[in-house]
């Protein structure tokens, strides 16, 4: 990961990412009637173990599962040095004595190649779809108590942030922000730093800098972006040609023998309208009418978003006033997404939208 020097806690006057919005602010999605059980949001757990020599095995298997770079604990064995830890089967593992790990080589061989002791820092929970952990180098960076941020509360480590739809979001990042050479982008949501969920943009702050000497901070963040293309891929598939916005905020979709283009474009609450940019009135591109075939879609993907955004948000707020536990874990997702009646919803977990995993 590239580093960047002298990165402070308080503001600066540098240029600086930031998001544009699309539409007019909406504080917050509805509460769908049927939607999902609040999701586990998952914590950390550090665990160390020590080699009597070098070449001892630890008994550890690893397995590369899920989405890109997630890599678990695949089964301890009774002979383990980390039998009687915290660590368990279907951990996810961050990284291994601070090297973060992608793949089950290179698990294995950062525990091979140690010579004395193993730290392993997991995730204990699945984490809820969209999800995904990057690490945040901030340790040679200028530290200030959290007292010293004045009143920009809003604002550490060249980022700033806002509550938006009961989740915080980070709304614009400096380019010498350590988080530029993160996969987080301007738009996601953070769900928990260094394993604290965090349910408001001060606990955010004070998270980071509580932080700010650990060589990396594990983030949890929920993107947006991936939701997005994954709801319109389930939802319309390969019947149409798809071309994204580079900030996907828009979908140009086409479908063959049609007269033209039409648009998925996503508000800044979240949701999408179908438009036709062939059709312009008053200087607007209208949506296109409610009978169109394609407005189903739109809907299933607009009810995909507000039950997905409804869950994770009730599972912050859940973990946040039980002070970081979890809680206990929820029903399959697909069961009760069945139970309630939910026909299309459960057509999106049964073709991988959301997983047991």
């Amino acid at each position: 990961m590239r580093r960047r020097s002298s990165v402070e806690l308080l503001p600066s006057r540098r240029s600086s990412i930031e998001l544009q919005s699309v539409a007019p602010s909406v504080e917050s999605l509805p509460t769908p009637e049927k939607g999902l059980q609040p999701f586990t949001i998952p914590s950390l757990i550090t665990s160390t173990a020590t080699k009597s020599d070098p070449n001892q095995k630890v008994g550890l298997a690893f397995r590369k599962t899920g989405g890109a770079n997630t890599v678990i604990i695949d089964g301890i064995t009774p002979t383990s040095p980390f039998q009687g830890s915290d660590l368990r089967a279907g951990h996810e593992i961050l990284c291994i004595n601070g090297q973060r790990v992608r793949t089950a080589r290179s698990a294995a061989e950062v525990v091979r190649e140690s010579r004395n002791s193993l730290t392993l820092v997991v995730s204990n929970a699945i984490r809820p779809p969209g999800a995904m952990y990057t690490m945040v180098s901030i340790a040679d960076h200028h530290h200030q108590n959290a007292s010293s941020l004045g009143n920009k509360d809003n604002y550490v480590a060249g980022m700033y942030f806002k509550m938006k739809n009961g989740l915080v979001q980070l709304m614009k990042v400096d380019e010498d922000s350590p988080v530029v050479a993160t996969s987080m982008k301007v738009g996601d949501f953070i769900l928990a730093v260094n394993g604290k969920v965090v349910g408001s943009v001060s606990k955010v702050v004070d998270a980071f800098v509580d932080s700010a000497r650990e060589e990396f901070v594990p983030v949890l963040y929920f993107n947006m972006r991936s939701l997005r293309a994954t709801l319109v891929d389930t939802n319309i598939g390969d019947r149409w040609e798809k071309e994204w916005s580079d900030d996907y905020d828009e979908c140009t979709i086409l479908s063959p023998g049609s007269p033209g283009p039409l648009i998925l474009r996503f508000k800044e609450d979240g949701r999408c309208d179908l438009v036709d940019p062939s059709q312009k009135s008053n200087d607007k591109t209208p949506v296109v009418s409610p009978d169109h075939p394609l407005q189903p879609v739109v809907e299933a993907i607009n009810y995909g978003i507000i039950c997905l955004l409804s869950a994770i948000r009730e599972g912050v707020k859940i973990a946040s006033s039980s002070n970081g536990r979890n809680a206990s874990k929820s029903p399959s997702r697909i069961q009760e997404v069945k139970q309630r009646g939910n026909d299309k919803l459960a057509e999106m977990l049964d073709s991988g939208l959301l997983t047991e995993e």
